[in-house]
């Protein structure tokens, strides 16, 4: 009876931990900072004036390309302010999948504590950019913009490469890879510590939900590639 109890005491206090208010808006914020900092240094050691000539210079005049690295020197600070846009969208879309799931099951989880989870979760993804500052500053100097933004570690797409997959699987080839299924199981072991359920309950919870939508958007992704392409 101690020890169940000690056990109850323990859980409730992983679920207060994941449901302050003002710790989800700093891990949030946190985030963003860190989602910053890697940016900032993708700008400045990977991205310079003569990798945009050298991309746009064959295919466009040299006053058009001027004008737009001048563009984008003058205007690439807003990717800062979309950064956080786009992360809250993402992050309120992902936990709002898994949300109504925990509601259909009836788990005493509030929303609160799934946008927490889903911000832990989400650095996962931070080892993507991670890897390819290490790779173009280490091991491959020599490289072209193209390279640089179809660069995704540990994808189906690295595996087959980006000249044998038809334009419209791009983003499901670049879905499939190692970060993206170990984030359904950092979602899920993070979902079972404030939910008292078993790992694999949390997983298939987070399959029929965030999965389901994954997939939908994914689809819905290639039918707009496929329609512009056609």
């Amino acid at each position: 009876m101690i020890a169940s109890h000690h056990y109850s005491n323990e859980f409730t206090d992983q679920q207060n931990q994941f449901g302050k208010p003002k710790s989800v808006w700093l891990y949030f914020g946190g985030f963003i900072i860190f989602s910053w900092f890697l940016l900032f240094i993708n700008d400045y050691l990977l991205i310079d004036d003569y990798l945009l000539y050298d991309f746009y210079g064959a295919q466009l005049s040299y006053e058009r390309v001027q004008s737009i690295v001048e563009s984008y020197i003058k205007w690439h600070w807003l990717a800062y302010p979309a950064l956080i846009i786009y992360y809250f969208l993402k992050l309120i879309s992902i936990s709002s999948c898994l949300y109504v799931g925990v509601l259909l099951i009836g788990w005493p989880v509030s929303f609160q504590k799934i946008f927490k989870i889903s911000i832990i979760a989400e650095t996962l993804f931070f080892l993507i950019p991670i890897i390819k500052i290490i790779w173009f500053l280490s091991l491959n100097r020599n490289f072209t913009l193209y390279e640089l933004y179809n660069f995704h570690p540990l994808s189906l797409q690295s595996l087959l490469g980006t000249l044998n997959i038809p334009s419209w699987f791009d983003y499901p080839f670049k879905l499939l890879n190692i970060f993206e299924l170990a984030y359904w199981f950092v979602l899920a072991y993070l979902l079972r510590k404030v939910s008292n359920e078993s790992l694999k309950k949390t997983f298939a919870l987070v399959a029929s939900s965030y999965g389901i939508a994954l997939v939908l958007f994914a689809t819905f992704v290639v039918f707009l590639s496929v329609t512009h392409t056609t």
